[in-house]
């Protein structure tokens, strides 16, 4: 399945792609512009083991760059970590810094090489929605609780340093229930008063006018749980979907443009 998924993601050439879930070895965060000699080691090389090493040996060859943060460990192994990871085209974005948003958000700041837009992308599935496909039974405040802190960071960050936000995420509810959560947040109520830009906007439901399901867990199923948000200030044109008998599960592509560029991201989901 893994080789399935490698082929996708290298097939579409995304510019950016986000990666929830994903398994690491050890519990620290990587990068693939400081942390070379681990990418590479043999200790770390088995497939089966260090998802994040294999995919990115595969796509270090179209030279793509990486940025993990563990989540949580996985349950029943004592190396194995869950996590996100945001993956960049090398020839056309420079990574200028990473943070660790809390509860499972990865924040990546990405400057253009080619005159595009300026973006901070935010890749999430908090510890709550691990919970959730495991079977807690969780409420959707609960779910969203870990997030909130990530959703004023993002916007926070990027409007001081007016950046593109994008927030890459799977969220464990539809996307209807989703973004009324996020709109509960007071933080962002009153950045909406003094700045009617902070507003978060749906990809698909923008170009498609609804949101598909992405989701085909025990307790999500047919939801469109996993969603790829961004501000006014870019505007999604085309959302792709999986190669035909590739690979089972759905493919969120936010494909944007502002006055200065534009760009391709992809997110992988699938159950």
């Amino acid at each position: 399945r893994l080789q399935k998924i490698k082929r996708q993601l290298l097939w579409h050439a995304a510019d950016i792609i986000c990666v929830q879930g994903i398994h690491s070895v050890g519990e620290r965060a990587r990068c693939s512009e400081t942390n070379t000699r681990w990418f590479s080691s043999y200790s770390y090389n088995d497939p089966t083991v260090n998802h994040l090493a294999s995919l990115y040996r595969e796509l270090a060859k179209k030279n793509y760059g990486v940025v993990f943060m563990p989540t949580l460990k996985q349950p029943g192994s004592a190396q194995i970590h869950c996590g996100n990871a945001v993956f960049w085209k090398r020839t056309r974005w420079q990574m200028e810094r990473y943070w660790d948003a809390g509860k499972g958000a990865l924040c990546v700041e990405l400057t253009s090489k080619l005159q595009g837009p300026e973006l901070l992308v935010c890749c999430s599935r908090a510890g709550h929605v691990y919970a959730e496909e495991w079977g807690k039974n969780l409420s959707n405040e609960e779910l969203m609780s870990q997030l909130i802190p990530a959703q004023r960071a993002l916007l926070q960050h990027s409007s001081k340093r007016s950046l593109r936000p994008i927030w890459c995420a799977d969220f464990g509810m539809d996307s209807d229930a989703a973004l009324a959560e996020l709109a509960k947040d007071e933080h962002l109520q009153k950045a909406d008063q003094e700045a009617s830009k902070q507003t978060w906007f749906s990809s698909t439901k923008s170009v498609l006018g609804y949101d598909p399901w992405t989701s085909s867990a025990r307790f999500t199923a047919g939801q469109a749980t996993d969603l790829i948000l961004h501000d006014e200030g870019l505007h999604p044109i085309a959302v792709l979907k999986g190669l035909p008998m590739e690979c089972h599960g759905k493919w969120l592509s936010l494909r944007s443009f502002d006055s200065d560029g534009c760009f391709h991201g992809l997110q992988p989901a699938t159950e």
